[in-house]
């Protein structure tokens, strides 16, 4: 067997040795790389959580605000200020199923152009 003029090694342990650790190492890295996008996503959810809860919390807060200028109270308040009264009448206006439409008549058409309706 060829020995190496170093340290006494046959001369195909170096090449074989190479090929066996390369795809280690290569393995180890893409582990290495792996775990280090895991944490990242990590850090990014975190935050992500973080900016959901400020947002609820927010969410939370303008509906109590959306409640309170929505008050009845404040609102009569309101109209009171602004020297506004109850409607003296109400109109009861058909419900938009009973509505129905028809072809505009010759007698429709000259009274509009008379101006009379």
């Amino acid at each position: 067997m060829k020995r190496s003029a170093t340290k006494g090694r046959p001369a195909w342990m170096l090449p074989g040795l190479a090929l066996v650790t390369m795809p280690v190492v290569g393995a180890s890295l893409v582990l290495v790389w792996a775990r280090v996008e895991t944490v990242e996503l990590g850090y990014l959810l975190a935050e992500e959580a973080e900016r959901h809860q400020r947002l609820v919390e927010q969410r939370q807060a303008l509906q109590v605000e959306v409640g309170a200028l929505q008050a009845p109270e404040r609102l009569r308040r309101l109209a009171e200020q602004a020297d506004m009264a109850p409607p003296t009448r109400s109109i009861q206006l058909p419900e938009p199923a009973d509505l129905r439409v028809r072809p505009v008549s010759e007698d429709d058409r000259a009274g509009t152009e008379r101006g009379t309706r």
